[in-house]
């Protein structure tokens, strides 16, 4: 798959999920998308605003294609609004990606239950810590870190922050058979 292509079938799957924003946020929505998939090392708000700063400040190029709406147009702290102040559901968006990508990967697997004849998938769950830091952290707690063992940690790790809930679905495709492909779906705080 050429580059055209590939920019051309991420950009309708990501304007399949604008229907859950309002007009405005939706516009976020795809940029923010675009700074999380072009911005390499740690998925932070600040960074993906600088890939996609960057990509403006070089005209765009192909990535104009995406529907950006001219890649990072407004003021960064829009940005991080988005995740705390505008009017979206974590969950619905969870049930969107699972009823429109994940249910047909898992139908194109072609994996089935032996008994009921129907499509098969794993689910794998676990929860994970996020260190956060300051007085004013909305939602954050005392958690316990299970992976976090060992001499340095002196056995268990009980830190300030945000524990997350992960639901992951596992499937195995047709063209790879021995690759699991670790499709996330479903977030809670």
């Amino acid at each position: 798959m050429d580059a055209d292509a590939l920019i051309s079938v991420w950009s309708g799957l990501v304007q399949q999920f604008s229907f859950l924003f309002t007009t405005p946020t939706a516009a976020v929505w795809r940029q923010i998308v675009l700074g999380w998939i072009l911005h390499r090392g740690p998925a932070t708000v600040t960074g993906m605003f600088r890939v996609l700063s960057g990509l403006a400040a070089m005209g765009g190029g192909e990535w104009a294609a995406t529907g950006a709406d001219g890649l990072a147009d407004r003021h960064w702290t829009v940005y991080h609004k988005f995740f705390y102040r505008a009017r979206w559901s974590l969950a619905d968006l969870c049930a969107a990606v699972m009823s429109r990508v994940i249910r047909e990967m898992v139908l194109a697997s072609g994996k089935t239950d032996d008994t009921t004849k129907q499509p098969a998938v794993d689910l794998a769950i676990d929860d994970t810590t996020v260190a956060r830091h300051g007085k004013r952290v909305a939602h954050a707690g005392w958690y316990k870190d299970a992976s976090a063992t060992g001499p340095a940690c002196k056995g268990t790790v009980i830190h300030w922050g945000h524990n997350w809930l992960v639901g992951t679905f596992l499937v195995r495709l047709k063209d790879w058979p021995l690759m699991r492909w670790a499709l996330p779906a479903v977030f809670a705080l």
